[in-house]
């Protein structure tokens, strides 16, 4: 099988795998160094059974077949016309290797003339696959089993294929074994390396790289991609996406939500209009912000909804939780507010969700802006505190994973805002809090609790 092998082992120098008495039951990876001189990785027992294989029950080696060189008939073969025979008004074939002799070649370099009958039941593949290539599996004692053989090879390849495949690639790109490799395949943009991103929501792909056409071939190669077109994004999972060109004159990526803003009114109008038998409120209200500075959920005493509403009550605030991962981040506190009372709503708390679409329908439009400049953040105004008493008076660093990745590209800087009115609650006193957490100026979080 092999000339040289070595124990793999990880970046600790641990051995890959368990050792074993029995090599059958030996996990360890080796690396093997192989005739032609290429190298590959096997498990010990995948070695040992390799080797088993070549040896009979009392240990003494017997050949195999390496390879089938030649075929020969005896005079005693059937012919084409003959091959078949007729049951009812049907024509079948008949199931027959008479007449055929084939040469074969064995692992220690001898050679033989082997009747067809035992090459066929040695090495079915092998000797099917030769018979297509020399263009005699049309003949009788090849026709009525070769393409048997040949689908059932390729049933369990396939099979194996993919469950190969589900560790080793990730839609259809090989994934990189470690670091460095990852590293070699990364290297780019003028020596400097980054990493690519590719990103995966049920059918929908998105390639982040500096030549993202190569990546899409290469997932073309593999999968079947709609129409075959792609390009350059312009809506992504309902959001519209286009490039904006900041005040520097640099050009950088905006995501807007005006599209999936429409949409949701209109089902909303559609359900007030179909259920209730009236038009929502669309006109300009007597507050700018999605509700009244003064409304207070947790005081409302409007009676409860009863099944239709309460549902329809769950269904609108799922729409406006996904107004909100789109960008709409100004109705965040609102909604995170109304949807406290999904279990059991009241009819003021439906009202208050009408003010949100009211409020969108009166701004739909709003982009969020991709900016990869960094932030100017004067730290003098920041109170910096005095945590020894917390931390301890020794210097403390976070540890870092082991197995975290090279940190590649461009520096960022990460911001945090936090907000939070204190003891808002005027029930319970408890207090709402707002986070955002940006990237360089780019918000990327963004939740209310």
């Amino acid at each position: 099988m092999s000339r040289q092998k070595w124990v793999r082992t990880d970046h600790l120098g641990n051995p890959l795998g368990k050792a074993h008495a029995n090599p059958l039951l030996d996990t360890r990876e080796y690396e093997v160094q192989l005739e032609d001189g290429t190298y590959d990785s096997y498990f010990g027992n995948i070695i040992a059974e390799n080797l088993y294989s070549q040896c009979d029950a009392e240990g003494r080696e017997f050949n195999t077949i390496r390879d089938i060189i030649g075929h020969k008939t005896d005079g005693h073969a059937i012919a084409k016309a003959d091959g078949y025979y007729t049951v009812g008004s049907h024509q079948r074939p008949k199931k027959t290797t008479a007449g055929w002799k084939i040469n074969v070649e064995f692992t220690d370099g001898v050679t033989a003339w082997l009747p067809l009958k035992d090459v066929k039941e040695s090495n079915p593949i092998e000797l099917a696959e030769y018979a297509i290539l020399n263009r005699i599996d049309d003949k009788p004692a090849f026709k009525w089993w070769v393409s048997l053989v040949i689908r059932k090879r390729n049933r369990m390849v396939n099979k194996v294929k993919k469950k190969y495949w589900r560790t080793t690639h990730k839609f259809g790109i090989r994934i990189p074994k470690t670091v460095a490799e990852a590293l070699r395949k990364n290297f780019r943009n003028g020596g400097a390396p980054y990493y690519e991103y590719l990103l995966v929501y049920v059918d929908d792909v998105l390639v982040v790289s500096h030549a993202p056409d190569a990546v899409m071939k290469q997932i073309g190669s593999e999968f079947e991609i709609k129409n075959g077109e792609y390009g350059p994004p312009t809506s992504y999972l309902g959001a519209g996406i286009s490039k904006v060109q900041l005040g520097n004159g640099e050009e950088c990526w905006s995501m807007d939500s005006k599209k999936y803003v429409k949409a949701a009114i209109e089902i909303v109008r559609g359900l007030v209009l179909a259920e209730d038998g009236r038009e929502l409120k669309t006109s300009k209200s007597k507050h700018e912000g999605p509700m009244p500075y003064n409304y207070a959920p947790e005081l409302d005493a409007t009676p409860h909804c009863d099944e239709e509403h309460a549902s329809r009550y769950r269904q609108i605030i799922g729409i406006l939780r996904w107004a909100i991962e789109l960008g709409r981040f100004v109705i965040l506190t609102e909604v995170s507010l109304l949807s406290q009372y999904q279990a059991d709503p009241r009819e003021g708390h439906l009202e208050a969700l009408y003010w949100i679409v009211n409020y969108l329908h009166r701004y739909p439009m709003r982009r969020l802006v991709m900016n990869h400049t960094i932030p100017d953040i004067d730290d003098s105004v920041f109170r910096h505190g005095d945590w020894k008493d917390f931390y301890g008076v020794c210097d403390v660093a976070e540890e870092d994973p082991t197995n975290m990745p090279v940190p590649l590209g461009n520096p960022v800087q990460m911001s945090c805002f936090v907000d939070s009115d204190h003891a808002g609650n005027k029930v319970t006193r408890r207090s709402h809090t707002g986070v955002f957490i940006i990237l360089n100026n780019t918000p990327v979080i963004a939740f209310s609790k």
